[in-house]
């Protein structure tokens, strides 16, 4: 006798190791199901929107695999009813909506656009109709989502909302999400940590978002932001307009008894043009005593590789190691929020960075009321190409020191200062190669020539790329090297025709060494008695 095969329901409820139901939705499954229980979906197309409110494990086909591995088998597919249609800015429409704690999801296809449904707004080929993919409340704590592919949400690919008065903590990871093109991919906000690992993001306006988070993470697993790969582009979003200002990762007001998180060895990249405004990591608002590290990330292909406003004297945050390329400014570093937050103190500091063919490898610039201050400690890594190594501007900006920073490929200059009269020690830092306290004279003068600094206008901070050296290039004024001198200093005279005239030495100890053939200056000893007059120039001392 033959015997038919049973064809189960495609939804299969486990409980305790046991089979327990079988449901031809998820939802149904959902419902029958009780805490702790697992779901078991089969491949398939589900239409339906999913309220996950118990601890519940809801496993797909491809649990295991990331959401862009080439060997995931035939999809669970799980998409918005065609009622439902997308609004700007709104969580209303949720794919998946999770209160739940202890809640995974993990091996599915989430997509947020139903072909029988019309939205409003259109891109890279999707109607989407849903507001989020997968949302999650402050309740939702111990939330896993991993191993899916999350697409076409118009304004957020998961969010994470936390309500601020309590701290809770998800996982995001190992996913796939493309086409949330309002808003971004991913949300965490009001306190509800993450640990956001291992994801592939493309055409979103945003990557990952942090915001407002002020109370200790709980759990012994600390937040972070790391491995991800976040292409980005310009958004082309029909019947709204199109956004070039997309932005990789904002991480923005951490304060109070805030936890550090952990962001590294992510890749940030910008396929399309470099758009005003964006930027490849945005850190913001880091407040009270929070200490914050950025490591060994990859940026290219934005208007800025970091922007950092608005960083705690108190605290501190610092970049170090990874690379930043091709980006109009490398990285950013200001007192002045392109936002209209107004003006606020920020202290960086940069270690070992990569900077390559950026237009202006670091920018540190105090804003135009000049009510707050910026200022940044780089030490080592590089600055290569582009037009401007390091451009300093404004009263309130400062650099400390360059330690071994090397500068090399610049078109225009190394360093350049502006407005600014802040010193920087460049003592230990290279210039094409060359530290200046190894350098012969021709070649520190060939480091002066693309340095602009109290050398050149009076009122800037003096940039020292030799110990008690200060360089005049041909056509300079002697006078204004002459006043950027210390006591005992040597002012180096390039050859060349000067129109300074009459030059009065008011500072002890002054050694004066110029070169052959120079012309159109004498020094005239005014509240000093004696001056050294050194190298091969004929010059008068009086």
């Amino acid at each position: 006798a033959s015997f038919p095969t049973l064809a189960y329901p495609p939804v299969q409820v486990v409980s305790s190791g046991n089979p327990s139901g079988y449901f031809t939705t998820i939802q149904a499954g959902i419902n029958f199901a009780t805490a702790g229980d697992t779901i078991n979906v089969s491949s398939g197309t589900y239409v339906e929107a999913l309220t996950v409110a118990k601890t519940l494990t809801l496993n797909g086909p491809n649990v295991g695999k990331s959401g862009t591995d080439a060997t995931r088998v035939a999809e669970a597919i799980v998409r918005i009813p065609s009622s439902t249609t997308a609004t700007y800015g709104s969580i209303t429409n949720k794919l998946v909506n999770v209160t739940g704690t202890n809640v995974s999801i993990k091996g599915f296809t989430f997509d947020g656009d139903n072909s029988a449904a019309t939205s409003t707004y259109s891109a890279n080929g999707a109607n989407p109709d849903a507001d989020v993919a997968i949302y999650a409340s402050a309740t939702a704590n111990g939330l896993l989502i991993s191993n899916n592919i999350i697409k076409n949400a118009l304004n957020w690919g998961v969010r994470l909302d936390g309500i601020g008065s309590t701290s809770v903590f998800g996982e995001i990871s190992n996913n796939l999400l493309d086409n949330h093109v309002e808003f971004g991919a991913v949300k965490v906000d009001g306190n509800f940590y993450a640990k956001i690992d291992g994801n592939t993001i493309t055409n979103s306006f945003m990557g990952v978002e942090t915001n407002n988070f002020n109370l200790a993470a709980i759990g012994a697993v600390l937040p972070s932001i790391s491995n991800n790969v976040i292409t980005m582009k310009t958004s082309v979003i029909t019947n709204d307009g199109i956004y070039t200002e997309v932005i990789g990762i904002v991480f923005n007001l951490h304060y109070q008894s805030a936890t550090s998180w952990t962001i590294e060895n992510n890749t940030v990249t910008n396929t399309s043009i470099r758009g005003a405004n964006s930027c490849g990591i945005d850190v913001w608002q880091q407040q009270g005593t929070l200490s914050q590290t950025l490591s060994s990330n990859t940026v290219t292909g934005f208007d800025m590789g970091y922007r950092l406003w608005n960083c705690s004297t108190s605290g501190s945050v610092s970049i170090n190691g990874g690379t930043v390329s091709d980006c109009a400014t490398g990285v950013l570093a200001t007192s002045t929020d392109a936002v209209t937050f107004g003006e606020a103190t920020t202290v960086v500091a940069l270690s070992n960075v990569v900077l390559t063919n950026n237009t202006t490898g670091i920018s540190v610039t105090d804003g135009p009321d000049n009510t707050k201050s910026v200022a940044v400690a780089i030490s080592g890594g590089s600055i290569s190409g582009g037009t401007t190594g390091l451009s300093v501007s404004g009263s309130g900006a400062s650099v400390s020191s360059l330690a071994t920073t090397a500068f090399s490929g610049q078109s225009g200059n190394y360093i350049t200062l502006a407005a600014s009269a802040a010193n920087i020690d460049a003592t230990t830092a290279t210039f094409g190669g060359n530290a200046g306290s190894a350098a012969t004279l021709a070649e520190n003068f060939a480091i002066a020539a693309k340095v602009t600094d109290k050398s050149d206008t009076a009122g800037l901070g003096r940039v020292t790329v030799k110990a008690t050296n200060v360089y005049v290039n041909t056509g300079g004024s002697v006078a204004l090297g002459l006043a950027a001198a210390s006591a005992s200093d040597t002012v180096n005279v390039q050859a060349g025709l000067y129109t300074d005239g009459a030059v009065t030495v008011n500072t002890a100890g002054i050694t004066a060494n110029s070169e052959a053939l120079v012309s159109g200056f004498s020094f005239v000893l005014g509240s000093v008695d004696s001056m050294t007059l050194a190298g091969a120039g004929n010059v008068n001392a009086d």
